[in-house]
């Protein structure tokens, strides 16, 4: 640019400042009217003029860094698709506080070192540290909460989340976060039961998509967003605290390589390179690396677990137990270490590590989810769970990606961004991490800069083949498990399943389960690709039936949604296909159930049977475990009511009987089972019989159904309860419970009534599991009150019990038919011995007529007088309200 034109573009730029931000009452958004109309490259001369003011100096670093959310002044940006602008703005005005970022950066990663070692004195005082250093942010929110909870407890995080709802009545978005940030740290509440109560409350902002991705972006920590929609979470943020804007750029900057790779190489979004250097953040680093091909910053290939993963592949091992130990504790935020350690200890190394470190904890589930031990049923959501309420920082996004991986149906296990996301956030590479990116050309570019870090030749090839610069086959000329797993992957990724099933076969002997698991779910997707759906179908079968726990490994749901009709036409003499039904549904969705009862009488029509237990005279055509699973989980009452050969319920259980005694015949280990259960349906055959009157003639609540419900749908908030009685009573519930205690003793019914119960989440929480209770006893149509005056009283005994009388005198009859007709009085008729047709006409049409007004009668006694009376609706004998 001339000197003349930069000198016009400068003046340009001053006289905007003058006239429309010096001088306006709406600083924020006057300048985000200016920044929209300059040129990206003319932002240094914004903010270098408004610093050389001292009222909009001081304004912005109000604003950077805020002494309260009183502070905090969210702007709606407005419409803007200009991604590339809101980086090139961010990264302009943070840059006059690149030296306070890069403390923050340093303070940081500390603080991360801390948490994970456990040392909660030394962590509180980092935050503490950052909170007076920079002010509030909601980085810092997320952080104490989590600290909180982790160090002190429910209570103590509480006591801090409602401080900060409670001091910032005029910032709402601030409260809204503070309230589900601490909701979702609460230990009873589970990541899915927080996603669903969120989405559920993020459904009320009708059509304000925008700001739903900016709560999502800070609540529901999922790496599933849009270039709009990052642009409008940094319009946000650039006028919030200088910290939390610096976590928005990173976030999006790791978003866009992690999805859009090339878009990425396209736009320069990065900061300068100056700017760069001064933050000292190796994850920015790192990536302008790959983007430029030049090193910023040497790495210490021996302090970041180079040498155990280089022994990992050389003696197919981790045996340096010391070493990975020291690793951990020196390095126990970098997600390689992490990684390496959990390997070890799959491996059955000896670490050595205090169990109660909170990085304990984390290898522990992360070993627990590897081997699918005792634990597993609920070490995946304990882990998910630790890693959301610490998703600001890169190991815990790491262990997401791990999580993902290990209970994924893919081989890869690329359900989502995150562990793309979770590599290129790391603050170091590592050669371990390099299959995790899915785009070739960043895996490249990533691979040939680990090369200039690490000399190592096995390094070398390693990547070589992970590039596809090599041939797998000659990965380390295959010395163990790990060389042969890593070439099956490569096999399968090129799409040559014939080779990728031929490696992971080698595995499948292995004594470590993690590794077979993984070589049965390759086997299991190339049969697919290549076509071989009933073998891939057996391949899953066999896996389940051995080791129900790996069912999240197998590709169920990509079979079933394989198998079209013709298909199951094909497979209907193949046992596999009614048990793959049942495993989806007992697993995955409820969606094919009809299916599953299809393929069950198929199976048995093609061998020309009605009945499983016909089974017995063909049982040596089958594999064992397939048939004994057959038998126990699809000759069951509900798959086989559907079944046309059976005239009865009574019917169907005798079946099952008949299938019980043989399976005590071929399954000896299981005789005390199957005999407990025939006893069982026998005596049940035989009680229904003698109470089926008494029961027809009672009021009655199916109370056992009813307690299955709620134990399933009131888990979550009863164990949400019992955590605020251990840690969230104040003064005022200890004083309402005294209250109620004394009433209780006393036997004052009144007073107890007249008592009020404080307003708090906990008291709400216990009122809604009261009126859910009452709701389900009452109003429930399936197991409650409601259902059975429904159906046994209003519209079934107590109907015939009013029409009986005049029934049994033959005054009424029967209807005919849905249009209201009524069958003729014949005992009548026959005794008063009718020959005139048209007397006959008119007698049929007065007993019609009779029957037709009692049925009326009747209809408004049941539906008008016989119901309970909720408020606002017309009278009833039952009255019942809130």
């Amino acid at each position: 640019m001339s000197r003349s034109k930069k000198k016009s573009v400068v003046s340009k730029t001053r006289i905007l400042i003058k006239s429309k931000y010096l001088f306006s009452k709406k600083r924020a958004s006057t300048l985000g009217y200016i920044r929209d109309n300059l040129h990206e490259k003319n932002y240094n001369d914004l903010i270098q003029l408004l610093w050389r003011e001292e009222t909009t100096k001081k304004h912005f670093q109000k604003i950077a860094f805020p002494e309260s959310f009183s502070d905090i002044e969210y702007i709606d940006p407005g419409p803007n698709p200009n991604l590339v602008k809101e980086f090139r703005w961010g990264w302009t005005f943070l840059s006059k506080y690149s030296y306070e970022l890069s403390t923050f950066i340093s303070l940081s990663k500390i603080y991360e070192k801390h948490i994970l070692l456990s040392e909660f004195k030394e962590a509180r005082g980092i935050l503490n540290t950052i909170s007076d250093k920079f002010g509030v942010s909601i980085w810092l929110m997320k952080n104490l909460i989590s600290f909180l909870q982790l160090s002190e407890g429910l209570e103590s995080q509480k006591i801090y989340s409602r401080s900060i709802m409670n001091e910032n009545p005029e910032a709402p978005i601030i409260q809204y976060i503070a309230h589900y940030l601490s909701y979702r740290t609460e230990p009873a509440v589970s990541p899915p039961a927080f996603k669903k109560q969120f989405d559920e409350n993020v459904k009320l902002f009708n059509n304000m998509d925008q700001w739903k991705a900016y709560l999502s972006y800070h609540l529901s920590p999922t790496f599933e967003s849009s270039k709009i929609s990052l642009t409008f979470i940094l319009g946000l943020e650039s006028n919030v605290s200088a910290i939390d804007y610096y976590c928005s750029l990173i976030h999006s900057l790791f978003f866009i390589v992690a999805s859009d790779y090339e878009y990425f190489k396209r736009n320069n979004i990065l900061p300068d390179k100056d700017f760069i250097q001064i933050l000292d953040d190796k994850r920015i680093s790192n990536l302008y690396k790959l983007r430029q091909n030049e090193s910023l910053l040497e790495q210490s290939a021996e302090s970041i677990g180079y040498n155990t993963f280089i022994s990992l592949f050389d003696s197919s091992q981790l045996t340096d137990e010391l070493a990975i130990r020291n690793d951990v504790l020196e390095h126990p935020n970098d997600p390689n270490v992490i990684e390496i350690a959990s390997k070890a200890m799959v491996s059955n190394c000896n670490l050595d590590l205090d169990k109660n470190l909170f990085v304990s904890k984390i290898l522990y589930c992360m070993k627990s989810i590897c081997l699918k031990d005792e634990n597993y049923g609920s070490t995946p959501l304990e882990l998910f769970k630790i890693c959301w309420d610490f998703i600001t920082h890169p190991w815990a996004i790491y262990i997401l990606s791990f999580i993902l991986k290990e209970m994924s149906d893919e081989p890869f296990g690329y359900k989502s961004d995150y562990s793309q996301f979770s590599v290129i956030s790391s603050h170091n590479l590592h050669p371990i991490r390099i299959l995790d990116l899915n785009n070739y050309n960043l895996r490249v570019i990533y691979g040939q800069s680990i090369k200039e870090i690490c000399n190592n030749k096995l390094v070398h090839e390693y990547i070589n083949i992970c590039i596809n610069a090599i041939t797998p086959q000659r990965l380390l000329e295959l010395k163990g498990e790990e060389e042969y797993l890593i070439s099956s992957l490569m096999f399968y990724e090129n799409n040559e399943c014939h080779e990728s099933i031929k490696m992971a076969h080698w595995i499948l002997d292995s004594e470590n389960l993690n590794f077979r698991l993984k070589a049965t779910r390759i086997i299991a997707n190339c049969l697919i690709n290549l076509g071989k759906i009933e073998k891939s179908m057996e391949v899953c079968i066999d896996t389940y039936i051995n080791e129900r726990r790996a069912f999240k490994m197998l590709p169920i749901k990509k079979l079933v949604k394989t198998i079209d009709e013709e298909k199951r036409a094909n497979f209907s003499a193949n046992i596999a296909l009614p048990i793959l039904y049942d495993i989806y549904a007992k697993n995955v969705e409820k969606d094919y159930d009809y299916l599953r009862a299809y393929a069950y009488e198929d199976f048995l029509s093609s061998y020309g049977i009605e009945k499983p237990s016909e089974l017995e005279k063909i049982i040596k055509q089958f594999d064992y475990s397939h048939l004994l699973y057959f038998l126990k989980n699809l000759c069951v009452e509900q798959i086989m009511d559907n079944s046309t050969c059976f005239n009865s319920s009574e019917e169907i259980l005798y079946e099952r009987v008949s299938v019980l005694r043989l399976l005590s015949t071929i399954d000896e280990n299981g005789a005390d089972e199957y005999q407990s259960e025939i006893r069982k349906i026998l005596k049940n055959i035989t009680i229904k019989k003698k109470i089926r009157e008494i029961e027809q003639s009672k009021v009655y609540v199916d109370i056992a159904s009813i307690k299955e419900s709620l134990s399933v749908t009131l888990k979550e908030n009863y164990n949400r309860y019992l955590s605020f009685l251990k840690d969230g009573l104040d003064e005022s519930n200890l004083e309402i419970h005294k209250a109620y205690r004394e009433a209780g003793e006393a036997g004052d019914i009144m007073r107890i009534l007249s008592l009020s119960l404080p307003d708090n989440e906990m008291n709400s929480l216990f009122s809604s599991m009261i009126f859910n209770i009452r709701d389900q006893f009452v109003s429930s149509t399936e197991h409650g009150l409601d259902g059975y005056l429904s159906v046994r009283i209003r519209h079934g005994t107590f109907f015939n019990h009013l029409r009986s009388p005049l029934q049994s005198e033959k005054l009424i009859t029967l209807k005919r038919d849905e249009e209201g007709n009524y069958t003729n009085n014949s005992y009548w008729i026959d005794k008063l011995n009718i020959e005139d047709e048209s007397i006959l006409e008119e007698v049929n049409f007065i007993f019609n007529a009779f029957s037709k007004d009692i049925d009326m009668v009747i209809e408004q006694i049941i539906n008008s007088w016989i119901q309970r009376k909720f408020p606002f609706s017309k009278p009833r004998l039952w009255h019942i309200n809130n």
